[in-house]
């Protein structure tokens, strides 16, 4: 990928591990997460671990061969060394544990059933957190996962790229609500738009939509949703999480309150079960979700990165969005600080 994006894979920030509801007591879970082998589990107490997957005493994969979870502990299938959620081996068949025998632990938040883990280059723990977003009379959490040949930069850009929704999603009437702004780590803006629905134009529905976008360094992006005139609101999650330094590990999630004003839609809609309108439209919505994304594959899959890009002056705010990226790498932190 170097040939194609002039900076690191693995830049920092917090980064998507895992649902909540993966994580139950007792399960041992494992990915390939910014170019490591980790693994997560859930404690009697309830916390949740992230840990790299490999046994600081002679090397065996955790996950593998018969690794277990005793408690508050993961226990090795090669010697049974534990190892507690602070890393620490608490003990072992035969003997006293070694004071070397330290499981290197991830920095872990976990808010509106997502497992998130921190990576810093130089494994500094964070001064930030990502804000944990009200969910209150939202539905259940619909969910998809990709695996791209990409880099979250480019995944997370198209946040800020207005332009392209006309070009590759069909909506028609973009205009910026709200100026993006950079405050730390965090970086917002809102957008209003017109989704062209085809069949659905004919029957003149309202598909005006506003569109509030939170972005919390490169891995984490949430995207609030509003259809005033049918009461839709929805909140969809985007986590672009590094894997093997070739690929990002994507997940998109999505939930939303009941419509308010079925009737707006086709009349006599309210008369249905709400349960049942509910989860229709969670399902169709859900669907436009995957093929608004999906629609970016093969443009992310191919594209380079170019520096400095030939802008149009209504391209939107790629040039502060590239500005706000180079917090999250090592190497252009430094660069910036003259060092």
């Amino acid at each position: 990928m170097a040939y194609r994006f002039p900076f690191s894979p693995f830049p920092d920030g917090w980064y998507f591990v895992c649902y909540s509801h993966e994580l139950p007591r007792g399960k041992l879970f494992n990915k390939t997460f910014m170019g490591r082998d980790i693994i997560a589990f859930r404690g009697a107490d309830g916390r949740v671990c992230v840990a790299d997957a490999f046994c600081p005493h002679l090397g065996a994969h955790l996950a593998k061969g018969g690794g277990c979870i005793e408690g508050d502990a993961v226990r090795c299938p090669f010697h049974g060394f534990r190892f507690d959620q602070t890393g620490a081996c608490v003990s072992t068949p035969y003997g006293e544990p070694p004071k070397a025998a330290r499981l290197k632990t991830w920095h872990v938040d976990e808010f509106a059933g997502f497992v998130m883990a921190f990576y810093d280059d130089a494994g500094r723990a964070p001064t930030w957190r990502v804000d944990e977003c009200d969910i209150a009379g939202f539905g259940e959490l619909k969910t998809q996962h990709y695996w791209l040949r990409s880099h979250p930069q480019e995944t997370t850009e198209n946040g800020v790229d207005p332009a392209h929704l006309t070009v590759v999603h069909g909506y028609k009437d973009v205009r910026e609500l709200v100026p993006l702004t950079v405050r730390g780590p965090h970086l917002t803006g809102a957008y209003q738009m017109r989704r062209s629905a085809g069949l659905l134009d004919a029957l003149n529905l309202k598909l005006d939509s506003q569109f509030v976008v939170h972005v919390w360094g490169l891995g984490y992006s949430r995207v609030e949703v509003v259809v005033p005139h049918y009461g839709i609101e929805v909140r969809q999650w985007i986590f672009s999480t590094p894997a093997d330094g070739e690929h990002v590990d994507l997940h998109i999630a999505l939930r939303m309150k009941p419509i308010a004003f079925p009737e707006r839609i086709v009349p006599g809609l309210d008369k249905l079960p709400r349960a049942m309108l509910t989860a229709l439209a969670h399902a169709m919505i859900m669907r436009v979700f995957e093929n608004d994304i999906e629609q970016d594959f093969e443009i992310w899959t191919h594209k380079g990165y170019v520096s400095p890009p030939a802008l149009s002056r209504d391209d939107g705010p790629i040039g502060l969005y590239r500005r706000y990226c180079k917090q999250f790498y090592p190497e252009l932190r430094a660069r910036e600080a003259g060092e």
